[in-house]
């Protein structure tokens, strides 16, 4: 089994990154045999978003970190690894774009800023691995989040916190819950989609075929937000395509800039403090302004014989 797995990170998200690195390197003697990682990490240091004759961190401070924490990813197969100099717009989309493969099995996209147990990875392969269906998408659990919403998928300890406490939680504890789950996992089927690429397994055929980034979409925007839509509106249409969202139950992510971190935007805030940043067009804004256009493109194009 062959898994490619993604992270795209801004610099003042290189303390994420090493995190990251550090829990994936803790749980590498619970991988499967047979699981292969294709890991693909990409330091974007954006002269389009980035005044950095203004700023305080040259960018040789970061790639300087880059290049110290990359043998903690030596367990896998680093298939690239590498520092971005662009005047361009540039983002996790263009990223995820250029990481289609025929010859895996899927991808997992992260997130930089969340928090996740060191048994995810090895679990989310292992459950992935026997899942049938061609095209799917396997998430961990969340926290309560600001809206029922995210109920579906949020895990049933934090379903009596109030929505307007979505914050409050410290990212420790819940890391503490979710090492003591690892021996209760079980996958359930939410009772409607819900997800937010915060560390989410998606097939081969669900990226490669079924729900490909517009093409026109570029640096960042919400292609979760579009994947829902779309497959929403197959369901009430009864399409006959066969596609699923699987949940990890006890197996929680959490963004490490909410509980007591928030007060400092977490271990991000003081990069970016001595970062010069340009006032740059929203193009998640941007892109959600025309969602309407994207997600009856893809009918389109589904009933033309241009996807599957």
């Amino acid at each position: 089994m062959i898994v490619k797995l993604l992270l795209h990170i801004m610099p003042w998200e290189i303390d994420y990154a090493h995190l990251n690195f550090l829990q994936l390197k803790r749980g590498m003697e619970y991988m499967p045999e047979e699981l292969h990682i294709q890991f693909e990490c990409v330091l974007n240091l954006s002269d389009y978003v980035i005044d950095w004759s203004a700023s305080k961190l040259p960018k040789e401070f970061f790639e300087e970190k880059f290049a110290a924490i990359k043998p903690l990813m030596e367990w896998s197969e680093i298939t690239r690894y590498e520092t971005l100099h662009t005047d361009k717009r540039y983002g996790h989309l263009d990223m995820q774009k250029e990481s289609y493969s025929d010859s895996v099995d899927g991808y997992i996209w992260m997130c930089p800023d969340m928090s996740f147990s060191k048994y995810l990875l090895p679990i989310m392969c292992h459950t992935a691995r026997s899942i049938e269906n061609e095209y799917f998408v396997l998430t961990p659990e969340i926290y309560k989040m600001w809206d029922y919403t995210w109920d579906c998928i949020t895990n049933e300890k934090y379903m009596s916190i109030d929505y307007k406490e979505w914050d409050k939680a410290d990212w420790s504890e819940l890391a503490n819950d979710s090492d003591a789950g690892a021996n209760d996992v079980e996958m359930y089927v939410p009772k409607t989609y819900k997800f937010a690429g915060w560390f989410d397994y998606y097939s081969k055929n669900f990226v490669n075929r079924l729900l490909r980034i517009p093409e026109d979409w570029q640096g960042y925007g919400p292609w979760d937000f579009y994947c829902i839509l779309v497959l929403q509106e197959i369901q009430r249409q009864q399409l006959p395509i066969d596609v699923r969202q699987y949940v990890l139950k006890n197996q929680i992510v959490y963004s490490y800039d909410n509980g007591n971190l928030k007060k400092t935007s977490g271990f991000s805030g003081y990069y970016k403090k001595m970062l010069s940043l340009k006032k740059i067009e929203n193009q998640r804004q941007v892109i959600e302004s025309k969602m309407g256009y994207y997600v009856q493109k893809w009918f389109d194009d589904y009933r033309n014989g241009r996807i599957l």
